[in-house]
């Protein structure tokens, strides 16, 4: 399997579009910080987005932004134009259809789609914590199919059919996988250098054996027999390519597993515990504290807490 399949296989991830923009110039939104990574996607003109840190890039047609870390930012058609609060502007929209904004000034118009990646344990992930908090690529940049599936995202956002909702949730997602390969094909090192693990075959096969049966009784030395390699060679050469040491991304991996099993298939603690390899329930519950936070019982708790619609529409549109 290719490294970002493996990758993206083990992030629970879902997308969906906040609102449609139709805007003339002078134009200028201010978003608030969001509790997940916002992208925008300029379907017609152009505009900047300027970050709370300063940070400022060109809008194209057809460009896509997506803000990782979901920070405060503006958008706006140029330097020095008025700001209105985007949650100002949705409080105008109209009742039982998909929310539709706008800022006439009579200039240049502009088209955009506004949205959210949620993310599962986002900074549990080498991934993601890997990844930029800005990703800035072109539609038309590659093959095609991201701008295929803006077409279709937007054409469903225009359309008051049924099941739109539905399917722009799932041809987000589809474009986040879209998005994360076109930034990782410009400089793949700089976005993510944990993934070249994956690209390295004797690496590689220890995590995809690591992956594939986290459960089992792995040592540095057995990692290293099962890929013809010296114990220190194995452990320097790993931990340069994925930039953690082979036994700290084996617990981390044990623990994401157990999270998952507590949430998908609703084990009990003691049932994940034994599922991802553990014996000891002290030793489970600190390593699970220090890669997400809290203990074992106080996660599926909160699982166990979630409203039954939160619970189906990340499902529904997980990728």
């Amino acid at each position: 399997m290719d490294p970002l399949s493996v990758a993206l296989r083990g992030i629970q991830m879902s997308g969906s579009l906040i609102a449609r923009a139709e805007l003339s110039a002078p134009w200028g939104m201010g978003l608030e910080r969001f509790g997940a990574a916002v992208f925008h996607v300029l379907l017609s003109g152009s505009g900047w987005l300027r970050t709370e840190e300063g940070r400022t890039i060109r809008l194209s047609a057809g460009d896509v932004a997506v803000l990782m870390r979901g920070e405060r930012h503006e958008l706006i058609s140029e330097p020095g134009v008025p700001i209105t609060a985007f949650a100002d502007l949705m409080e105008h929209c109209v009742p039982g259809r998909f929310p539709s904004i706008g800022i006439a000034g009579g200039g240049d118009p502009a088209k955009m789609l506004c949205g959210f990646f949620k993310f599962e344990r986002q900074n549990s992930h080498p991934l993601l914590r890997a990844l930029p908090d800005m990703i800035h690529i072109n539609a038309g940049s590659g093959p095609g199919m991201i701008e295929g599936l803006v077409a279709m995202a937007d054409a469903e956002s225009a359309q008051a059919l049924p099941g739109a909702g539905a399917l722009t949730d799932l041809l987000c997602g589809l474009l986040l996988v879209q998005v994360l390969r076109a930034q990782l094909a410009v400089d793949s090192r700089t976005a993510a250098p944990w993934i070249h693990g994956l690209e390295d075959a004797r690496v590689g096969t220890a995590l995809g054996l690591i992956h594939e049966s986290p459960q089992e009784d792995w040592t540095v030395a057995r990692l290293a027999s099962a890929v013809a390699m010296s114990r220190s060679n194995f452990a320097q050469r790993f931990t340069l390519c994925v930039g953690e040491s082979p036994m700290r991304y084996l617990a981390r991996c044990r623990i994401l597993r157990a999270a998952q099993l507590l949430e998908a298939e609703r084990l009990s603690v003691t049932e994940a515990m034994h599922s991802v390899g553990y014996e000891s329930e002290s030793s489970f519950t600190k390593a699970f504290q220090r890669t997400l936070g809290c203990t074992p019982s106080a996660y599926r708790g909160s699982l166990q807490r979630r409203r039954p619609d939160e619970v189906r529409t990340s499902k529904a549109v997980a990728v």
